[in-house]
């Protein structure tokens, strides 16, 4: 992962409070497209029940606190049963139900959540100009460091020492961060002495509004898409409706498409043959429920890792 989105009060987006509902298209897009690309998304609301559509198929993360929203509670019975149900209901403020296919044999953890251990004030106007004042020197530098590196310049020690600066950026230690950039600027300036050049400046390209309208269109075709085949019952999970529980051998529960990834992924071949055999696909019947075509495609396969290729790159391809 390079960069992790958070969105807080995502459901505002959605048209039922308020929202144009095409930000939470976008989002879809994002949350099925994004991974490739190392960029992470945290998506916050009141509700879970909120996450619609192709974003609620493609979380494999799920944080739950305390709640006492039908929806929600109705859901994480069906998943869970009703000892997880009872748990969250009795938490204590500040503990939250963690859930990922991949560990602990899906089963949730309950995890007690610290308090805030910093200042969460409001920053003054002179700290967040410090900040934007810096982040913009740091990213200057480092763009006339990769100008360096491609004319031949080890950059290794200048790279290390400008990782630095940034850290104490990040923690607002203001002086160190002077300290780092006087020695380090003139260093770099040396190098374009040597050059007998100046860098070039850093430009920032804007994306245009047209452009923006054209991504828009693109995810309405995908989210089109999405609902034709939610309506046709193929290629598709019905986020809206879970799928039927398969519970594997080693206690990993899967409800959705990704999470069969997952936990092929995470299994053993011996736990694979438990649910293989010659005369049974346990994997093959639960995906006709969820992907009849998949499903099927999948019911000669006897190795798990053939399995596990064969599914990613069926994904993929619906990608």
């Amino acid at each position: 992962m390079k960069v992790l989105l958070v969105f807080d009060e995502v459901h505002r987006l959605l048209p039922k409070f308020g929202g144009s509902g095409e930000g939470f298209i976008q989002i879809e897009r994002a949350a099925r497209e994004f991974r490739k690309w190392g960029v992470g998304l945290t998506l916050i609301s009141q509700v879970l029940t909120d996450f619609v559509g192709e974003t609620k198929a493609n979380i494999n993360t799920e944080i739950q606190m305390r709640t006492r929203d039908q929806g929600d509670l109705d859901r994480i019975k069906n998943k869970y049963g009703g000892y997880m149900l009872q748990s969250l209901l009795k938490s204590a403020t500040g503990t939250g139900m963690i859930e990922n296919a991949a560990y602990n044999k899906g089963n949730p953890y309950f995890v007690a959540f610290k308090p805030l251990l910093h200042e969460h004030a409001r920053l003054s106007d002179e700290e967040l100009e410090n900040y934007n004042k810096y982040n913009e020197v740091i990213d200057d530098l480092d763009y006339q460091l990769e100008q360096l590196e491609k004319d031949g310049i080890d950059v290794f020690d200048l790279r290390l020492e400008l990782k630095m600066a940034l850290d104490k950026v990040k923690s607002g230690s203001f002086n160190m961060v002077n300290i780092y950039l006087e020695g380090l600027t003139p260093r770099i300036k040396a190098n374009w002495d040597k050059l007998g050049r100046q860098p070039e400046k850093k430009k920032l390209k804007l994306v245009t509004e047209s452009e923006l309208r054209e991504e828009l269109e693109r995810a309405k075709e995908a989210r089109k898409k999405f609902e034709e085949q939610q309506k046709s019952g193929s290629k598709a999970i019905n986020p809206e409706k879970e799928a039927k529980i398969l519970r594997l051998k080693n206690g990993i529960v899967i409800t959705k498409k990704n999470e069969l990834i997952d936990a092929l992924e995470a299994m053993d071949d011996n736990t694979f043959k438990q649910h293989v055999t010659e005369q049974k696909n346990d994997f093959s019947n639960w995906l006709k429920e969820v992907d009849k075509d998949l499903g099927e495609k999948i019911s000669s396969i006897k190795t798990r890792q053939e399995m596990l290729d064969f599914v990613k790159k069926s994904e993929t391809k619906n990608q």
